[in-house]
């Protein structure tokens, strides 16, 4: 929260001039995320007082920053219509196991254009084959991890079934996740800079569905689309004034 709001108000500043719309000048502005710091600084476990229920207690305090590996990623927010692990609405057991499920991919695919038929976009629900990829639990699979994870590495997925979806763009700073990372003793947070609603329906039967699919993760080369906007995300984060106003010292 320090972290965000002193990017708040650098943003203020930057599109009002010497003053905020609140009409502190650059100094007070200075001074205010500098007290945020202390007021950080001076938190204990004792201390952390949860806003609606008082019988609740803190277990650890952990700064939270933003995430400097990962913040050239576009995040995605995905909502399903319901439960992707099940094969209908209303089943009482999943299908898909659920180590399979955690590492579901969705890939964007369109009709092929037809007379009298515009073309519709739609995106496709991929799973790791059986025993590939999962973490334990329902037949997920092995626990040695996800074999996608490393560069070069091919991985077999299975096309499940198509949806049909909305997107919706989040602007900026509107919505963020953050993971916990106790072993290093800090929270990370990243931006999610889109939201998608997805709804299952047929657009190809499963005869129409490749048989096979293969991952394989690699990095982009400089002429492909999505380089430069990783790139910009990776100077954002990395730029001498936004460490000057999330990081002290």
């Amino acid at each position: 929260k320090v972290a965000e709001g002193a990017r708040r108000e650098s943003r203020a500043l930057a599109v009002s001039g010497d003053a905020d719309e609140r009409g502190r000048t650059l100094r007070q502005i200075v001074e205010s995320i500098e007290r945020s710091f202390d007021d950080v600084e001076a938190l204990t476990q004792q201390s952390v007082r949860h806003p609606t229920d008082p019988s609740l207690t803190a277990v650890s305090v952990l700064p939270v920053l933003p995430d400097a590996d990962c913040w050239p990623n576009v995040y995605v927010q995905c909502g399903f219509d319901f439960d992707p692990a099940l094969e209908a609405a209303g089943d009482s057991a999943p299908k898909f196991a659920r180590g399979r499920v955690k590492r579901a991919l969705v890939r964007g695919h369109a009709t092929a254009e037809a007379a009298g038929e515009a073309k519709r976009s739609y995106v496709a629900y991929l799973l790791p084959k059986d025993g590939e990829g999962g973490e334990g639990g329902e037949g997920g699979g092995s626990s040695s991890g996800d074999p996608a994870s490393q560069l070069g590495a091919a991985q077999e997925l299975e096309w499940v079934r198509e949806y049909e979806y909305k997107a919706k763009p989040k602007a900026e700073g509107e919505a963020y996740f953050f993971v916990v990372e106790p072993e290093a003793g800090e929270g990370l947070y990243n931006e999610i800079t889109s939201e998608i609603s997805l709804a299952r329906k047929t657009f190809r039967t499963v005869a129409q569905r490749p048989s096979e699919v293969m991952l394989t993760r690699r990095l982009l080369d400089e002429d492909e689309e999505g380089y430069e906007e990783r790139a910009t995300r990776r100077q954002k984060i990395s730029s001498e004034s936004t460490l000057l106003l999330t990081h002290r010292g």
